[in-house]
């Protein structure tokens, strides 16, 4: 009674709080059996981590294809939470929930709530994991949450033969390691957020916002590096937790059973338009 009573708390605070067009696309993709089963948990877990929201928005990420039977087999599963006032229908704030099932959480008998863990990402926290998806991604290193305007590709240099600088350049203002020179760039010089950038087939482009004011931004963009192989780069994340960055996606590596659960490319995205305000 308890799972069927949040079951329809879920559904009514959907219909009732006024979701986006996204999210409204979301939840009606998701079959009835699949969303019966898993709303209920997912509410269970933001109450547990805030109980003094009032108004708030949920639902899965690139789950449409989530079936009862299909579930088991799913490595992670992304709730989108917003909160709002729904005086006003701004939203406070956003974060994604991240539901980890092990092996066996699902079965004829019902739940095991023992076998899922959860992990609470709030827009800054995101920040740094889509930094590490970036830097493998591209050649461009975010620092601070930040990322340049208007580029290219990097080159060598700003600096010609004479020590002037070399047309066309920008040398990054942001602050570099100790003993590091900055990245140069092909391009005009600006850093805008990373929540200013938007995914495309085959780059990232620019949104308009009042950071790229005066950029003209149909020649802006990052383009993806072609990659060969098996590239990744490794970032601390929380205690115990590294982020692992791929072309494939982003994995969490929780050190002490040394284990992976990757977030493919299909949920970053909708995560990083999601926390990005789209």
């Amino acid at each position: 009674m308890k799972r069927m009573l949040c079951t329809w708390v879920a559904v009514c605070a959907v219909g009732w709080f006024g979701v986006g067009a996204t999210a409204v696309a979301q939840t009606q993709d998701i079959p009835p059996d699949a969303r019966a089963l898993l709303e209920p948990l997912a509410m269970a877990e933001v109450f547990k981590l805030d109980a003094g929201m009032k108004a708030f928005r949920l639902f899965p990420l690139d789950c449409g294809d989530c079936t009862r039977e299909s579930l088991p087999d799913r490595e992670l599963i992304a709730f989108a939470v917003s909160e709002f006032d729904p005086g006003r229908r701004l939203d406070l704030r956003r974060a994604v929930l991240l539901m980890l099932p092990s092996a066996g959480w699902l079965s004829e008998r019902g739940i095991n709530e023992g076998l899922i863990s959860w992990q609470w990402i709030p827009g800054p926290e995101w920040s740094a994991m889509f930094a590490a998806y970036l830097e493998t991604t591209t050649q461009i290193r975010p620092v601070d949450g930040q990322v340049p305007v208007f580029v290219t590709a990097p080159t060598a240099t700003c600096l010609t033969a004479e020590g002037k600088p070399a047309p066309g350049t920008f040398r990054d203002p942001r602050p570099t390691p100790a003993g590091s020179e900055p990245a140069c760039y092909r391009g005009t010089g600006k850093v805008v957020p990373l929540s200013d950038l938007r995914f495309e087939a085959d780059h990232y482009s620019y949104r308009a916002s009042e950071a790229t004011a005066g950029i003209d931004l149909s020649k802006a963009s990052i383009p993806f590096v072609p990659l060969t192989g098996s590239v990744h780069r490794v970032a601390p994340f929380r205690e115990g937790i590294n982020l692992i960055g791929s072309p494939f996606g982003l994995s969490l590596h929780v050190i002490a059973s040394n284990s992976f659960v990757r977030i493919p490319v299909a949920t970053v995205k909708q995560v990083h338009t999601f926390l990005a305000g789209g």
